[in-house]
């Protein structure tokens, strides 16, 4: 790499850490605190903001502080564009699957229903596979459930068949009451827990991935047979399960809820 050339990438990434410096500082910065927040000379700072006035990365307020400009928001607005929830989460589901040995799934809600739109299947004899497009009741699934669990009430309602029909198993929620209770619960622990509520012998543990409104269309899940995920087991994979969708979450510029537990404060809690 020439000289000029090695100027050039020092002068870019100069430019993009004032960037950061003022999006940081969404009110502006006066060009002396701009300048020590990116520690450079004034001269220089200045220097590098005529250049990103000129391409509208930046803009000068008319009390003299600077800003980001226009050109940050169309670069933005196009990530969200860009942004394909299967495409860009798959290589979470294999370091899910990988990592828990079991299959790891994503889903969206139709309905009252949940759809699996991603899986990672795992290497073991017996796993849980549901083929792509297939469906599940949302409040009988781990997937639909973490889903449920991330609107309001009203909306968690719309969301249930009605009138509610009988149990699958000896563990489904029955009631809408028993519904919203465990909605609850599942904020609380941060992932969504079923315990063999649709199928039984099958448990799964699941958490959503927010947008930047705070709101989820998908879930990410592992899922596998009772006999290797005993409680303990659940709660473990939980965790793992949480921690991947809050920092999928903050990757792919959503928000995190403060409803929801962040991993670090998730509790196993008890089996609902």
């Amino acid at each position: 790499m020439s000289q000029n050339d090695t100027t050039q990438v020092k002068s870019l990434a100069r430019g993009l850490n004032m960037l950061k410096a003022l999006a940081a500082h969404p009110h502006g910065l006066a060009l002396a605190d701009l300048a020590r927040a990116v520690e450079l000379a004034p001269s220089t700072t200045h220097r590098l903001l005529d250049t990103l006035v000129q391409q509208r990365f930046v803009r000068q307020s008319s009390d003299g502080l600077w800003q980001v400009g226009m050109t940050c928001f169309e670069v933005g607005t196009a990530f969200f564009v860009a942004r394909d929830w299967v495409r860009d989460l798959y290589p979470a589901l294999v370091e899910l699957s990988e990592r828990g040995n079991e299959t790891a799934n994503m889903g969206t809600l139709d309905g009252d229903e949940v759809i699996f739109v991603g899986q990672v299947e795992c290497r073991e004899v017996m796993r849980m596979v549901a083929p792509l497009g297939s469906r599940a009741p949302a409040y009988a699934s781990g997937v639909g459930k973490a889903l449920l669990a991330s609107r309001e009430s009203a909306s968690i309602l719309r969301h249930l068949p009605q009138p509610m029909p009988a149990a699958f198993t000896a563990t489904t929620l029955d009631s809408t009451d028993a519904v919203l209770a465990d909605m609850q619960a599942i904020r609380e622990r941060g992932y969504a827990i079923d315990w063999e509520e649709r199928n039984p012998g099958l448990r799964c543990v699941a958490a959503p991935v927010f947008d930047e409104h705070g709101a989820a269309q998908v879930a990410i899940s592992l899922s596998g047979p009772a006999t290797r995920m005993d409680e303990a087991r659940v709660h473990e994979l939980g965790r793992w399960v949480a921690a991947t969708a809050y920092q999928r979450t903050l990757e792919l510029g959503g928000h995190w809820p403060d409803a929801w537990a962040r991993p670090s404060e998730a509790r196993a809690g008890t089996a609902s």
